[in-house]
């Protein structure tokens, strides 16, 4: 067969030299419109969706989440298949998209859809995971120095090399295996009320571990000085400053101090004009705490000494406030969901932290896109991390 073909050719040179030109543009064709992957995926964009029902049996699952979850999918564009699955507490539906589907735009197109067209008992919110083929892609190991414990080795797999992959366009998921996590169990609260009570002129008259419990604290204790967190449970330090600020009528004048470990003047600036009178990061010396606490009973304003520094770097520079950045446009609900996406937080894990709904973590989000000019989720969660790590890994 080869032989006859070849003796065809050079039989018939004129018919091969005026159709070379032909089979070059095909080939050039191919080669821009083929899609060549290292690991090709052998299968198309497949979705799995997860929603949990404590205590239904399958029948209720089926009726309650299953079926409203199909008919709010089934108009997604591209999708090819649906296959649902009920089990005891849990509803389990996978998706699978046609060939030639991008995955976030599958992604995205389904959860808009879950989002705009199906309401689950208790407002649930259904997980979304990729589902493919290949599995992993990509296998690699962290190596250091044998001075390094596997503890060490771990840290930097999670703090340094999984968040610089997680960055990168495409990566879904990173899955870290082996070694010994760190952990620490930091008791400030604690730490601060043993200090404040060992002096013979201060005491603590009261804790609170969320902003609700620190504004029935105040109206009913009515402290000289209040220490607050910018970041805490159950909204921003920020915001809780102004709120004691708008009740000072009700309740006696309260002098706030922010202990932090947020060393940005933007912090700062926000937080004095809230109306903080002192401002001071975790890693001081326990005699400025106590140096901060006196001095804003006695009315004057006290800054950390890095603090006072900084700001007055940025008065010397001519800075004028609220323009040095795009990161000042950011109110400050937005500002602390921007720095939770930088710890590597997903918008569900911000919606229990923060807490807020799933939907106005995504709402926040969408407006912080707006404001910082980034194009889509990938950009903003590398810009997040690439800040995050701006200021703890110098």
């Amino acid at each position: 067969m080869l032989k006859t073909i070849i003796a065809a050719c050079l039989s018939r040179r004129a018919i091969v030299v005026l159709g070379l030109p032909g089979f070059v543009a095909a080939g050039l064709f191919a080669f821009h419109v083929i899609n060549i992957e290292s690991y090709p995926n052998p299968t198309p964009v497949i979705l799995e969706i997860n929603a949990e029902g404590p205590g239904l049996s399958a029948e209720e699952i089926e009726r309650y989440y299953n079926i409203p979850m199909e008919i709010g999918l089934y108009a997604t564009p591209g999708v090819q298949v649906i296959r649902s699955t009920s089990f005891y507490g849990l509803a389990f539906i996978r998706v699978v998209f046609k060939w030639g589907v991008d995955y976030d735009f599958a992604y995205a197109q389904a959860a808009l859809a879950l989002e705009q067209n199906v309401t689950l008992p208790g407002a649930q919110i259904p997980s979304v995971n990729q589902n493919s083929g290949s599995g992993e892609i990509y296998r690699y190991t962290v190596q250091g120095p044998k001075r390094h414990s596997l503890t060490d080795l771990r840290t930097v797999q999670d703090w340094i090399v999984l968040r610089r992959l997680s960055t990168i366009n495409g990566i879904i998921n990173i899955n870290s295996w082996g070694g010994t996590t760190k952990e620490f169990d930091i008791q400030v609260r604690e730490w601060l009320t043993t200090l404040i009570n060992q002096q013979s002129d201060l005491r603590v008259c009261g804790e609170a571990a969320s902003a609700a419990e620190a504004l029935k604290l105040i109206a009913t204790a009515k402290p000289h000085v209040a220490i607050v967190d910018i970041s805490m449970d159950g909204g921003s330090g920020i915001d809780l400053i102004k709120t004691i600020k708008a009740i000072c009528p009700v309740i006696p004048e309260v002098a706030i101090i922010v202990l932090t470990m947020h060393d940005e003047t933007l912090y700062c600036e926000r937080a004095l004009r809230a109306g903080a009178r002192g401002y001071i990061m975790k890693r001081e010396a326990t005699k400025n705490v106590l140096q901060a606490i006196r001095s804003v009973v006695k009315g004057e304003l006290y800054l950390s000494a890095r603090m006072a520094m900084l700001m007055a770097e940025k008065l010397v520079e001519g800075i004028p406030p609220a323009s040095s950045s795009p990161i000042e446009l950011l109110s400050n609900r937005e500002l602390e969901v921007f720095q939770l996406l930088g710890q590597g937080c997903t918008t569900r894990q911000i919606a229990e932290q923060l807490p807020v709904g799933f939907k106005t973590v995504q709402a926040f989000n969408a407006r912080i896109k707006v404001k910082l000019k980034l194009s889509g989720a990938t950009e903003l969660l590398r810009s997040a991390m690439r800040r995050h790590d701006s200021q703890h890994l110098r």
